[in-house]
């Protein structure tokens, strides 16, 4: 029994630092990190483009993608670094 707590200890703990890297549906997780914002909207840009997508930084840390709005956000967790692009729906706005 104890050894089930503690497997499901391990799982939750997985899950939880995929989501707080960003790791989540709708969202673009990007494993470089870059520390200057041009070097980030540059860098981002270039690897949506490899991979056929419509990518345009509209406006600070906001990109358009495939006609979806989404916004640029950093995760630190423990040392690793990542850039994610998080899909912002316009829904819960109005």
């Amino acid at each position: 029994m104890t050894s089930l707590l503690w497997i499901g200890f391990f799982l939750f703990l997985l899950l939880g630092v995929s989501r707080l890297m960003g790791e989540r549906k709708g969202n673009i997780t990007f494993d470089n990190y870059y520390l200057h914002l041009k070097d980030q909207v540059r860098v981002i840009t270039e690897e949506l483009h490899a991979q056929g997508r419509e990518v345009e930084c509209i406006y600070y840390r906001t990109f358009l993608v495939d006609g979806e709005d989404y916004l640029l956000r950093e995760a630190h967790v423990r040392g690793d670094q990542r850039l994610f692009l998080k899909k912002i729906d316009r829904r819960k706005n109005h």
